[in-house]
């Protein structure tokens, strides 16, 4: 008797998605999104029209209606202005009235039957035109229904795609921050490996160039030589810019300005007046801040975020003027080397 051996098979995880997956998934979510709208659109307006002529039916129903009433209303009238005619003429009946009261007689007879005519006609083109609007109604109610039945089928469809466009925005945010972050990653490591690199490279510069008036001991000439020819290529220490100095100054004032409004809203006061304990001008001194700014940032409830608005572009200026002076470091340091050369 064999014993059957199972195979475990080996489970692989699925890729991650990339953002350009992603981006092309929410692109399509969106175009299903909006075209789903469309159809709902388009279904409620078809649905107006289709009650809009339920209500013209019932308003042509009531007006036909009302037509035989009125027609009926006047067979009436006349059938009793008949009756009044004939009593009449059976009581002048031998006089000389008699056949004037005849004559009227067979005029009113002819005028009823004129009406009853025009009554049965007319009660019978507007039944007929009644059960065709009864049908009609019969057919577009029945539509209705199934177009309410659509229509929160693709409600319920355009919701599902809502929450569908909302999550792939947000993979598609969290795809981009882990692509992003791991870029930035990378780069720092690569260049925090350089400088390590650069850090192996000067120290084992200065050693050697140390070592050189023991090596040239018996041609001092020769080393005094080398050192002079060699002391403008060493990198000094970078001189910081007036601009990144005054860009500190205000930065640092900005902490000041940002503990005294936080002081004052800790003090309940999340705007205040400037009052002789705080003289704008005083302040102006001491902090290195235009005027306008510290009063806005004072005596507005936003005033923090005023500080930070003004602390990132200071500091991304500092950066910019940083990164001019490191290019300007390195075509000075480039254009030494070529003339030592």
């Amino acid at each position: 008797m064999t014993t059957p051996v199972e195979q475990t098979g080996t489970h692989t995880e699925p890729e991650p998605e990339t953002p350009d997956d992603l981006r092309g998934a929410l692109s399509k979510t969106s175009a299903a999104l909006e075209a789903i709208t469309t159809q709902i659109t388009d279904l409620q307006s078809e649905m107006r029209r289709r009650t809009a002529r339920l209500d013209e039916l019932e308003g042509l129903t009531l007006e036909h209606s009302r037509s035989v009433a009125q027609l009926r209303e006047q067979v009436d009238q006349a059938q009793e202005k008949l009756s009044r005619a004939r009593i009449a003429a059976g009581i002048a009946k031998g006089g000389r009235s008699e056949k004037a009261t005849a004559a009227n007689v067979k005029t009113l007879e002819a005028e009823l039957a004129t009406l009853q005519q025009e009554f049965q006609e007319t009660q019978l083109k507007y039944s007929t035109q009644n059960t065709q609007a009864r049908v009609e109604s019969d057919s577009i109610n029945k539509q209705l229904e199934e177009d309410q039945q659509t229509l929160e089928a693709l409600q319920q469809t355009r919701s599902e795609l809502k929450a569908e466009k909302q999550e792939r925005k947000e993979a598609l945010g969290q795809a981009l921050y882990m692509a992003i972050a791991g870029e930035m990653r990378g780069l720092l490591e690569a260049e925090r490996t350089r400088e390590e690199a650069l850090a192996e490279q000067r120290a084992l510069r200065l050693a050697r160039q140390e070592s050189i008036a023991e090596r040239l001991a018996d041609w001092p000439q020769l080393a005094s030589k080398l050192e002079e020819e060699l002391s403008p290529l060493e990198k000094p220490e970078p001189e910081v810019a007036p601009a990144v100095k005054f860009a500190q100054r205000m930065l640092k004032s900005l902490d000041v300005l940002q503990e005294l409004k936080e002081h004052s809203m800790r003090m309940g006061h999340p705007a205040i007046e400037p009052t002789p304990q705080i003289d704008t001008r005083m302040a102006v001194r001491r902090l290195a801040l235009p005027e306008d700014f510290i009063y806005l940032v004072l005596t507005s409830v936003g005033g923090l975020n005023l500080i930070d608005q003004r602390r990132y572009e200071i500091k991304d200026y500092v950066r910019q003027v940083e990164q001019l002076e490191r290019d300007r470091q390195f075509y000075r340091e480039l254009t030494q080397y070529n003339s030592s050369r």
